[in-house]
């Protein structure tokens, strides 16, 4: 799990990391701790919660920062922390997953926690044989998934996985709308798309996907209407 944290303060920064570390929803996730350094923020990773100050500096507002971080990873959520409660009303305009007052910290940390535990819960999962393996994979995390013959190799954020089954019964079984078909031996996440045009999608760890001409009025289609919404 990546966790992105912008703050500019490192004292809070220290105290805020040790709190997410000693729970265990969190005990193995990376850490990307940035002030002002907007430019070092990494567009290949997938980040799924984003902690980001109200008051990042005087130039920059974090509320108007994070509607762009949302086009830069739609599937993030997003968790505005601050001193200054005015801003919670405001903040709600962008529906962020949580608001996090620092004079509460660790009241408004319990809530929080308890709200990404059930979001964890409702998540999708899939438990496919690699391997004479049992293995629980988040669909979320699936980037994309290629036939190779008698079987499939499906990529995601933690690594690659090889297990015997046919394209068309697999994608049925997963519960996942973002995960759609873009060639026979094909399906990609949505969520991970970088770049497309009518020929080929560029996924976000650089690899290259040729559209199959029978999908390729669908595709378009359906990835439009998933720019416009962040999700089918």
């Amino acid at each position: 799990m990546n966790i992105l944290i912008l703050e500019d303060t490192n004292t809070f920064v220290e105290e805020f990391v040790d709190i997410l570390k000693n729970n265990n929803l969190f005990t193995d996730a990376h850490f990307f701790c940035l002030g002002d350094h907007f430019e070092k923020i990494d567009d290949t990773k997938d980040y799924q919660v984003i902690f980001i100050d109200v008051h990042l500096s005087k130039s920059i507002n974090g509320i108007d920062f994070s509607i762009e971080l949302k086009k830069r990873f739609p599937k993030a959520l997003i968790v505005f922390v601050t001193m200054n409660n005015n801003f919670v009303h405001k903040s709600m305009e962008l529906q962020p997953f949580y608001f996090i007052r620092k004079d509460h910290l660790n009241e408004d940390m319990s809530i929080f926690f308890k709200m990404f535990k059930e979001h964890l819960e409702n998540t999708s999962f899939i438990v496919i044989n690699a391997r004479e393996k049992h293995v629980r994979i988040n669909t979320s995390d699936i980037i994309y998934i290629e036939a190779d013959g008698h079987y499939l190799k499906i990529v995601t954020l933690d690594g690659e996985y090889k297990f015997k089954e046919k394209i068309k019964e697999f994608k049925t079984q997963l519960n996942n709308n973002n995960i759609i078909q873009v060639h026979r031996s094909y399906l990609i996440n949505l969520d991970f798309v970088y770049d497309a045009n009518t020929k080929y999608i560029i996924l976000r760890n650089k690899k290259e996907i040729n559209i199959g001409k029978t999908f390729k009025k669908k595709f378009k289609l359906t990835y439009q209407d998933y720019l416009l919404n962040g999700s089918l």
